[in-house]
């Protein structure tokens, strides 16, 4: 995985902000918290799509466990 150190501006951020809230809202309206959301666990695609990984600490009630794999 290759890490950029770029400069961004404030519509980029907030762009990326909002597409990470979007995921979340998505995750919600089936009942899945993420519980460990942190930059490692996002990741941008060349397109600026914004991907949330690494599903290994969230619950879903369900399966009354946070080990859930999607």
């Amino acid at each position: 995985m290759k890490k950029f150190n770029l400069s961004l501006s404030q519509h980029t951020i907030i762009y990326f902000a909002f597409m990470i809230s979007q995921g979340l809202r998505y995750l919600k309206g089936y009942d899945i918290v993420h519980l460990d959301i942190k930059q490692s666990n996002i990741m941008i695609g060349k397109k600026l799509a914004v991907k949330i990984i690494d599903f290994g600490e969230s619950f879903h009630p369900a399966f009354k466990s946070t080990l859930f794999a999607i």
